[in-house]
């Protein structure tokens, strides 16, 4: 992270965006600390992020985003398979049950549109990618469960309906 004009910008390890934060550990360890909007807030040891792989960064996304800790979880070799296992293993019924609370909880009032926002937000329906997020959207639109306000999403009586039931 130089001054150069071509200094190549930061990326989160685990969803390949910008990050808000990156930096290293100041506390001596070789680590990185992480904060992502996207991912939440983490650290990462120098060796984990060799053992990253397509199949663990999504769920290790989902552990940093859904982590309730006091402390910022950290990611090392030796805690990835127990951090991914913590992860909750959604349904695609699940999925879109979660999206529609996500959505719902999200939502100022009834028939308002939500902030919920499927770029930043699909590490918590335990999605692998936006493109994930979005046919789950989909398929709750087609259900008539939720539809959109300008390119929000809000969730529709039959949607609080569902809810409701639950």
């Amino acid at each position: 992270m130089g001054s150069s004009g071509n200094a190549t910008p930061p990326i989160c390890p685990l969803c390949k965006q910008p990050p808000e934060i990156l930096r290293r550990a100041t506390d001596g360890s070789v680590t990185l600390q992480v904060s992502c909007e996207r991912c939440g807030r983490f650290s990462i040891s120098d060796q984990a992020l060799a053992d990253l792989t397509s199949e663990n960064r999504y769920l290790l996304s989902a552990a940093s985003r859904l982590w309730t800790g006091e402390r910022r979880p950290l990611i090392l070799t030796t805690n990835i398979r127990e951090l991914v296992e913590q992860v909750p293993k959604f349904t695609v019924s699940d999925q879109l049950d979660a999206l529609l609370q996500l959505v719902a909880d999200r939502s100022p009032e009834l028939g308002s549109a939500s902030t919920f926002d499927s770029n930043r937000d699909y590490p918590l329906l335990v999605a692998r990618n936006v493109g994930e997020a979005t046919y789950f959207a989909n398929g709750l639109a087609k259900r008539g469960f939720i539809n959109t306000i300008g390119s929000r999403l809000a969730v529709t009586l039959e949607g609080w309906e569902r809810l409701s039931a639950i």
